[in-house]
């Protein structure tokens, strides 16, 4: 069991969507839902207000430009008063906005946070950033996506290669806290990505991500993996949890 260190403080925002409060800074990785569930604008409902960067200084991350994990929106969030660096995947279109641009293989020092960006088995990059004693791994849109009900048996083949090619450039990282993509739409085996990931990596927490507002997929897998990860699955938007990792 870790002993007390850095306390971290995670919020489900939406699909892929998260923020990560540290001691140092609130991170944010690919926000794309700007409307509430209910009425008021509040991160308890699952949006991320830019007055929150007035009190922290902030990192924002885009894995890619797929419109689910992207919102323009995010831009508006840097104004006076507002310390927020922005790292996005090339492929993100910033036009000529202030921002750090990484292409797989790539890494960045932003205000003391180590980002290095590696590879996806779709558009864009995942990303693994230490920060303030932790290092947090968000997956974007890698994973193992087999689509085994539909694709032929060459397609799931060289889904399998590209995916463990990614992981392959991942050994020997140590990861905190990672997001990671358990969506049951892709039908039968749709947790085997998110299975391997956790053997290979053995992430101290291990959050289920890409599952729109459906997590009953994500928590079945929770329920029947076998592991030491801790695993928890939010179940809605602006549902927060807090944990503790042993100082590095």
């Amino acid at each position: 069991m870790d002993v007390p260190g850095t306390s971290v403080q995670v919020t489900y925002l939406y699909h892929s969507g998260f923020m990560v409060r540290t001691p140092g800074r609130v991170m944010v990785f690919d926000y794309y839902r700007d409307t509430p569930d209910g009425g008021k604008r509040t991160l308890e409902s699952g949006v991320v207000e830019p007055g929150i960067f007035a009190r922290n200084k902030g990192l924002v991350l885009v894995s890619h430009a797929h419109e689910d994990h992207y919102n323009p929106v995010i831009f508006k969030w840097r104004a006076p008063g507002r310390a927020v660096d922005y790292v996005v995947s090339r492929d993100v279109p910033v036009r000529g906005r202030e921002c750090t641009s990484l292409a797989a293989d790539q890494q960045a020092e932003v205000d003391g946070a180590v980002i290095q960006a590696f590879g996806s088995t779709d558009q864009g990059v995942s990303f693994l950033v230490q920060a303030d004693g932790v290092s947090i791994f968000h997956a974007g849109d890698l994973n193992f996506w087999h689509w085994k009900n539909e694709s032929t048996a060459a397609e799931i083949t060289k889904a399998k290669e590209d995916f463990l090619s990614v992981m392959q450039s991942l050994e020997g990282q140590h990861i905190d806290l990672a997001f990671f993509p358990v969506d049951a739409r892709m039908g039968e085996g749709y947790a085997m990505g998110a299975a391997y990931f956790i053997k290979k990596m053995a992430p101290k927490v291990f959050v289920p991500m890409h599952f729109t507002a459906h997590p009953e997929g994500a928590a079945r897998f929770a329920q029947n993996i076998k592991t030491d990860t801790r695993i928890w699955v939010p179940g809605h938007r602006g549902q927060e949890e807090t944990f503790q990792f042993a100082t590095r």
